[in-house]
């Protein structure tokens, strides 16, 4: 707080070019962190996975077991934060990007819009049992293709074409 009324009190011109950064923590109760990630190209709107880690600096899920597994299927198949998602891009003004974000209670952390995205995770830093739901969101098979779909629509007319 100290540093932040010091650099206040510099001329605008000393001061730009700097970015305030801040730690939020979204841990669970177990000490988990989870970085999720979507994928937006124009109205489409692709989850690309949930990365689960002790550790708050993701960049690799470091923790795959069954219950990691089955909760990155869901949100392959079902929208999770989808208005959040939506409006994280809104603010940023893009429409083509990756979110990166963590969830706090009942909202998300937007940690990154990365607008230079990978589209695909590299071979060697998946763990051998995600391998499988990342090939189907590459490959974009006809399962994919209908959840990214869901997907998408969801955010575009408000949860009501969802089952």
């Amino acid at each position: 707080a100290l540093a932040l009324l010091r650099l206040a009190r510099r001329p605008l011109a000393l001061r730009a070019g700097l970015l305030a950064v801040e730690f939020e923590d979204t841990s669970d109760a177990a000490g988990l962190f989870r970085k999720y990630s979507v994928l937006r190209v124009g109205d489409a709107y692709v989850p690309r996975h949930i990365l689960v880690s002790r550790n708050w600096m993701l960049k690799i899920a470091d923790i795959v077991d069954a219950s990691t597994l089955s909760a990155e299927e869901a949100f392959f198949r079902e929208p999770a934060h989808v208005e959040l998602v939506k409006r994280g891009f809104e603010i940023a003004r893009v429409d083509y990007g990756r979110i990166d974000y963590g969830v706090v209670c009942d909202g998300i952390v937007v940690w990154e819009i990365n607008t230079n995205p990978g589209h695909t995770p590299r071979r060697v830093r998946l763990h051998p049992d995600r391998i499988a739901s990342q090939e189907r969101v590459e490959a974009g098979d006809a399962e994919f293709a209908a959840m990214s779909a869901a997907w998408s629509e969801a955010l575009r007319d408000g949860f009501s074409s969802l089952p």
